[in-house]
């Protein structure tokens, strides 16, 4: 369903907790540079919060929670190899944390790997039976694999679990619209951004099921607010500029399609949205 499960995959910072109670540290000892590089990560300077994670780790090479917030930091680099050898190691040193298994599934799925990922949620679950991000994140694994039936499951539960989390609304809303169920995608779509109002990617979602049933001034104006609060957001102009088509108003159609292609480097929207400005310059 365009974007399908847009809630890119769920990564559980917590840093709170992880600072939580550490008081006062010496100065040059492993828990001060972890102390540092939580601070760095809080201004996400992600860099130099590496650099002083693993100077605690080479202090401390058994020190499970800088493996663990270490790898959180290669996720937010974009680094997943690295970060699955942090969760590992994580893993090693502490077995029965759920949140390494649960965000080393996150990695496995940003590369693809959905059934291993699938596997380090279900460890999560077994090991926190209330944990809502493990089956929201299983929920978008299976979604991706087309097991719908069973992402609606988990995003139930999910729910269930936290029912003041909008991520878990839109993912199955998302669901519901694969499904055809569009009008139980809106009821989703509609709570989330009632949760979450600064949800761009809710308001994208809703507008594409205002598409899908017809609705082409509805889907705009929420096109126009996924737009307005994500100016970066390539495949909302591209489906403004699509819906701006159908209402034959071709010059806004073929300027949206044109800020599509100078915002994404994605291959395939590039050449559609292309292929778009031809069909209406002819």
């Amino acid at each position: 369903m365009g974007r399908g499960i847009v809630v890119l995959i769920t990564l559980v910072l917590a840093l709170g907790a992880v600072l939580a109670g550490c008081g006062e540290t010496a100065d040059g000892t492993a828990e001060w540079h972890f102390d540092q590089g939580n601070q760095l990560t809080e201004q996400g300077s992600y860099d130099e919060a590496i650099e002083e994670y693993t100077r605690a780790i080479e202090l401390n090479p058994e020190y499970a929670e800088v493996y663990y917030t270490r790898g959180l930091t290669y996720v937010n680099l974009g680094q997943f190899e690295l970060a699955m050898e942090d969760f590992d190691q994580a893993i090693r040193l502490n077995p029965e944390d759920p949140r390494a298994y649960n965000n080393r599934g996150n990695a496995y799925g940003q590369l693809g790997q959905l059934e291993r990922a699938i596997e380090d949620y279900d460890e999560a679950i077994s090991l926190d039976p209330e944990y809502a991000d493990a089956y929201n994140n299983r929920g978008i694994a299976y979604a991706t694999l087309r097991e719908l039936e069973l992402a609606i499951e988990d995003f139930n539960q999910a729910i269930s679990l936290n029912p003041e989390d909008p991520r878990a609304y839109n993912n199955r809303g998302n669901a519901y619209g694969q499904l055809g169920e569009y009008e139980l995608a809106m009821e989703d779509f509609d709570q989330a951004i009632s949760l979450d109002p600064e949800d761009a990617n809710a308001y994208y979602n809703r507008g594409l099921t205002y598409g899908l049933l017809g609705q082409i001034e509805l889907a705009i104006e929420d096109f126009d607010e996924a737009i307005r609060l994500n100016p970066q957001y390539a495949e909302a102009y591209y489906s403004r500029g699509y819906a701006y088509k159908l209402q034959d108003k071709n010059a806004e159609a073929i300027a949206d399609f044109g800020k599509c292609i100078t915002l994404t480097n994605n291959p395939m929207l590039i050449q559609a949205a292309e292929q778009q400005i031809e069909e209406l310059s002819e």
